[in-house]
């Protein structure tokens, strides 16, 4: 991801920094910041790529200009991704093109989140940075007259781990590459610092003038915590206060680890590999939601998925502040959130529709909104709960046992509602079957009850027979039964 600081010596380079062009391969480029005519000292960066969509695809039905090419589009964090839009042979005045994101591949409203080029207009261009790894989809306003839009999906991906050879420029001058028998540390120890030698784990790099990028060096931080001070239950601390900040790939060496909270420096107390302790100069820090893990990743169409996000400062620290997750656009019922986890249930698809749905999380501290998002949930319709039958058992307390598929394994997770039926809705169940027509006497005719005398004789003999005689109705069932 880049931040590694490379020292570079050699003859004849240049004092001003601006003359200096410096690349590693095609991935990355270091920016001078210390520069003599014997060393250079750069920091180095990922090249930023800029990719272009443009409206010159033939649409099948409608013809050339009414489709973005590529509608498939796979972008490293960091980089740039421009739509370029023409008329092209789309002659029409109510004709216009724009983009925005959306909430899933089936949605051409604006997610209210996102990039938004603004108005449609005949003509433009319109340019964002996408930084977060997951997908992003877009779409844009009706294009003319005919209601077509214009959708595409965006792969965002870690860039792969490779090397580059080291390359310096003065002015229109590459210098020539002169690698000594021994390769010159960037990192001059010193009684302050010591080495850091490269973890185990990390690839050698082949020859002295190559650079290799590896995730076994890429610091991430997954959490900070407050190790002590006035206030270790929220994100107030006292100036000395320590904190604790999790995570992986920082230096086992403590002076190799620069933190800073703001503007301000942090005074790095020890280090490992994966937790760096320090004490902070500051009165106040904010920590920055970071999610890492969704599970389960697919659910039923019918919603009620319980989901669960881990990550870090998934909690606001401020008691104004809320957490909101959103999938496919609709809300998904909060049940727990703390610091590390955030589980809700999930709502149910719009329509039944069964794919794909993004998995947002809204967080918002003191009107600061923060919106994580290209996570992935699928609504699938083989994990509906399917009932194939029920059974009352024969014994004394006359036990349902109900069969079917995914109907879970918890007990505390399973709710069952019984809905009784009228003696009406029964005989509609069960018609007899149709008799020739009798004709009957006059004399052999009696008065008949009333329908609502006859459902309830019914209805008592019914839940007679099935209580052997202990209830008369539905209410009374409850009282002397059990349900598993």
């Amino acid at each position: 991801m880049g931040g590694s600081t490379v020292r570079i010596t050699g003859q004849g380079l240049a004092a001003d920094c601006q003359r200096l062009d410096i690349t590693a391969g095609d991935a990355f480029v270091c920016e001078p910041v210390t520069c003599t005519d014997t060393e250079i000292m750069c920091l180095v960066n990922r090249r930023r790529r800029r990719h272009v969509i443009r409206n010159n695809a033939t649409h099948p039905r409608y013809g050339p200009g009414y489709l973005w090419q590529p509608q498939h589009l796979t972008v490293w964090p960091g980089d740039l991704v421009t739509w370029r839009w023409a008329p092209g042979q789309v002659s029409s005045d109510q004709v216009g093109f724009s983009v925005h994101q959306t909430a899933d591949q089936h949605s051409d409203a604006y997610d209210g989140a996102g990039f938004n080029s603004g108005d449609k207009t005949p003509q433009g261009s319109f340019t964002t940075m996408l930084e977060d790894i997951g997908t992003v989809f877009y779409s844009g306003e009706s294009v003319g007259t005919n209601a077509v839009r214009m959708r595409g999906v965006i792969h965002v991906v870690a860039p792969p781990a490779g090397s580059g050879v080291l390359s310096v420029r003065v002015g229109s001058v590459e210098a020539e590459s002169t690698p000594t028998d021994g390769d010159t540390p960037a990192f001059v120890p010193s009684e302050v610092c010591s080495e850091d030698p490269a973890p185990a784990a990390c690839p050698a790099s082949p020859a002295p003038l190559v650079l290799t990028a590896a995730d076994c060096v890429t610091a991430r931080v997954t959490g900070v915590s407050v190790a002590s001070g006035d206030d270790s239950a929220g994100h107030m601390v006292e100036a000395g206060s320590e904190l604790t900040i999790s995570g992986a790939g920082f230096s086992e060496t403590a002076c190799h680890n620069r933190v800073t909270l703001g503007s301000g420096a942090c005074q790095v107390t020890s280090a490992g590999a994966a937790v760096i302790d320090v004490a902070a100069g500051l009165k106040y820090f904010s920590s920055e939601p970071v999610v890492s893990g969704l599970s389960p990743t697919s659910g039923s169409p019918n919603g009620g998925t319980l989901l669960t996000l881990t990550g870090s400062s998934l909690l606001p620290a401020s008691t104004d502040g809320s957490t909101a997750v959103l999938v496919g656009g609709q809300a998904c019922q909060v049940q727990t959130n703390t610091l590390s986890t955030l589980t809700c249930l999930t709502p149910a698809s719009a329509a039944g529709q069964a794919g794909p749905m993004p998995v947002k999380l809204v967080w918002d501290e003191d009107g600061v909104v923060r919106t994580l998002g290209n996570m992935t949930f699928t609504y699938d319709i083989s994990k509906s709960p399917t009932l194939t039958s029920a059974q009352v058992a024969t014994n004394a307390q006359r036990t349902l046992t109900i069969s079917g598929t995914n109907l879970g394994s918890n007990a505390s997770d399973i709710v069952i509602r019984l809905t009784p039926v009228s003696s009406a809705a029964r005989r509609r169940r069960h018609v007899d079957p149709p008799r020739d027509t009798e004709v009957i006497d006059p004399d052999d005719v009696t008065e008949a009850e009333s329908p609502a005398e006859g459902g309830a004789q019914e209805d008592a003999a019914f839940w007679s027979r099935f209580c052997d005689g202990r209830c008369a109705n539905f209410d009374e069932f409850p009282s002397w039964t059990t349900w598993s």
